[in-house]
């Protein structure tokens, strides 16, 4: 989506298995507090009340006032130690963030 950069706009955006087949993915994480047009949402209450199909980065940084913001962070099934290394807040970094965590967990597994 172009212009729609924020985790804002995403749920579960990616998932990827490594050569063992352990499922990785990227999930959107955090609390959402935004004041829309004078009225505050949060969390559930946002869904049909803001148009977020509307939205774009610019409008968001013009028209939405953020109290706290949400990331995206990469999940695993498998017992790889993900700590906070893999967490980023725009859709490119997440998608970097993805690869480099299944890059380090096979590196791992190989030395092992």
């Amino acid at each position: 989506m172009r212009g729609k950069t924020d985790s804002l706009f995403y749920d579960r955006i990616a998932e990827c298995k490594s050569k063992d087949g352990s499922n990785f993915w990227l999930d959107t994480c955090g609390e959402i507090r935004i004041t829309y047009k004078g009225e505050e949402y949060t969390g559930g209450s946002l869904g049909g009340k803001i148009p977020f199909d509307e939205l774009n980065d610019k409008k968001l940084a013009n028209e939405v006032e953020f109290e706290n913001n949400d990331w995206f962070e990469v999940f695993t099934d498998s017992d790889f130690d993900l700590g906070d290394g893999y967490i980023a807040h725009d859709y490119d970094g997440a998608i970097g963030s993805l690869k480099d965590a299944v890059k380090d967990y096979e590196k791992e597994q190989e030395d092992e």
